[in-house]
């Protein structure tokens, strides 16, 4: 069934702020944008404006590792202390890998721990979250936590392994983590809108990310990093993220190989779903797709990519909660009718 025959069942919320894209078979099906990406100057989100994504970014960090695989640099056996100075994470346990970093089995300790805290914005009630610009500045918040558990014994949803994993990126390629992405993941793929930009300095046409308070709406200015990093905070449009798939089907960021590794499960999530490198895989029934999800204070992000079904949507919010519910019938939608 094509979205444009089924949009009856398909409606976004009036609240709805940000932009919807949905792809079959190579073309396109249902596109909409709602909302403000600048409420004080009413400036309306756009099919091409740009978002922040979240923890959508890891899958970025994850393709330029698997890259310094390929290339020889590193291993997936390789642990945190065969390629970063040893007094970094001198309290870490040895079987902290690559493997278990990309796939939050590592057991290292949280800067943010999901499990037990639910609004990232407490964090920067007493650190400025301003000095917050590069993987480094992230180490004094979790460096000398203890473990959480033995390496490999479960999944945990864990930031700090891909600030670890920023840190290698760093090392390896011996350039500033947004500018090895930018080279290594952008250009390749094709997603010339796509960048870490500065909160104070964001370039035209992006989304300006609001929550809401007993006020009104504010800005989350102070409630997240200002720059992002190897577990989250890139910017990107909706046709930018489509690239991105394309880009890891057609094996044009990585080889077969590679592809066919970050693209499978490697664990079990606990909840019918499983996790890739960087990427969650979505049980469909009888099979899964390929998914990313994101959430920030005033940012939310998911998207899909079916292979089996040659499906994608891409859903981008300027709010914390703005994708889920759109997010949860395209999913559905999917899973039951393939669109």
């Amino acid at each position: 069934m094509r979205m444009d025959d089924c949009t009856p069942a398909f409606r976004l919320s009036p609240d709805f702020s940000g932009t919807v894209l949905v792809r079959q078979g190579g073309e396109i099906c249902y596109k909409a944008s709602r909302g403000y990406a600048v409420r004080g100057d009413y400036i309306p989100n756009a099919l091409d404006t740009r978002f922040s994504l979240a923890s959508v970014s890891k899958a970025f960090t994850a393709v330029a590792i698997l890259q310094l695989v390929e290339e020889g640099y590193v291993s997936l056996d390789d642990t945190l202390a065969d390629l970063l100075p040893n007094d970094m994470f001198s309290g870490f346990s040895e079987g902290v890998t690559i493997h278990r970093l990309l796939t939050h089995t590592s057991g290292i300790p949280d800067y943010f721990d999901e499990s037990v805290m639910t609004d990232y914005a407490d964090l920067w009630k007493e650190k400025p979250s301003c000095r917050m610009r590069c993987p480094a500045d992230f180490l004094p918040l979790f460096q000398n936590l203890p473990m959480q558990f033995e390496p490999g014994s479960r999944f945990s949803y864990n930031n700090a392994g891909f600030v670890a994993l920023a840190l290698v990126v760093e090392a390896k390629t011996g350039k500033p983590f947004a500018e090895a992405i930018t080279e290594r993941v952008f250009a390749k793929a094709g997603m010339t809108e796509s960048g870490y930009f500065s909160l104070d300095r964001l370039p035209s046409r992006c989304a300006s990310g609001y929550r809401k308070d007993d006020a009104g709406w504010v800005s989350n200015l102070f409630s997240i990093p200002p720059v992002g990093g190897g577990d989250g905070g890139a910017w990107c449009n909706a046709a930018d993220l489509m690239r991105f798939w394309d880009a890891l089907a057609g094996h044009v960021l990585l080889g077969p190989t590679l592809s066919a590794q970050m693209l499978k499960r490697q664990t079990e999530t606990g909840d019918g779903d499983g996790y890739g490198y960087g990427i969650w895989m979505k049980n469909m029934g009888k099979h899964d797709a390929w998914y990313l999800q994101g959430c920030d204070p005033g940012v939310s992000a998911t998207s899909l990519f079916d292979p089996v079904q040659d499906v994608a949507y891409v859903v981008l919010s300027n709010t914390e909660f703005g994708v889920w519910e759109p997010d949860a019938e395209l999913t559905r939608l999917v899973r039951t009718e393939g669109l």
